[in-house]
């Protein structure tokens, strides 16, 4: 029987977040020699359909799942893997050198493909800045390494209580804003929208005002109106003082 298979290269088109070639089955030597211990048969799980797919960042969510198209060597064939976020057996197709996989797209965004599974990403960075008048800066905001790294299927809301957006005094900290600046994941072009806090929590179930998160998003919070008000007229203040005191 086979111990060890080799790295192969694939690539994956269509509907994935990072479409190109993919290396699979690539492991490091330590695992390969504990591998070699307690192999049996010739199965390879790292060589499978959904690896390649897994490998190029996994589906995005417009990706017409039961269509996937897999072409070896001027053949092809197409492949229903919708069990693989439904509990559902599917034929998980073992690849070879030079495969390649084709990730139809619906054209339509499909939110109950935004969560974590074998073949769509685990989690995403996610670029945030929180400079309000609360947290001079990201640091004593508590932005770090955790608060950045999401799991797949974040909302807005729950990103901006990640990022301290969300709390504080509720009559000055309420009215807060969020900007949230992300890249269509179907036509490529980069949208800017902004969302108070206020609307965040009474419609957090509404897809238009508390949209999803997709990987390398960027979301920044702005003080509210009240604050503003406040700082200039400190500004204002701390200009006409000095004039007085002459």
């Amino acid at each position: 029987y086979v111990l060890n298979w080799s790295s192969i290269e694939v690539a994956v088109a269509g509907a994935v977040f990072q479409p190109g070639t993919v290396l699979i089955n690539k492991k490091p030597i330590g695992i390969q020699n504990a591998e070699h211990l307690e192999a049996y048969g010739d199965y390879s799980t790292t060589r499978l359909l959904s690896e390649a797919i897994r490998a190029a960042s996994g589906i995005r969510p417009d990706a017409k799942l039961d269509q996937i198209i897999l072409i070896r060597k001027g053949w092809q064939v197409q492949v229903d893997m919708t069990g693989m976020l439904s509990g559902n057996l599917v034929n998980d197709y073992p690849l070879v050198a030079g495969d390649r996989v084709i990730v139809p797209s619906t054209g339509c965004f499909q939110a109950h493909l935004v969560r974590p599974s074998q073949i769509t990403p685990k989690g995403f960075r996610v670029f945030m800045s929180n400079l309000i008048d609360s947290a001079g800066d990201n640091s004593s905001a508590a932005i770090g390494r955790f608060s950045t790294s999401l799991p797949y299927g974040t909302r807005l809301l729950q990103a901006a209580v990640s990022a301290n957006c969300v709390g504080g005094k509720e009559w000055t900290n309420a009215p807060r804003r969020v900007v949230l600046s992300s890249k269509n994941p179907i036509t490529g072009e980069t949208q800017v929208i902004e969302r108070s806090v206020e609307q965040l929590m009474t419609m957090p179930n509404k897809a238009r005002i508390n949209p999803y998160l997709m990987p390398n998003d960027a979301v920044a919070c702005y003080d509210s109106d009240i604050t503003n008000y406040r700082d200039i007229a400190k500004t204002l203040t701390d200009l006409i003082i000095p004039f007085k005191l002459l």
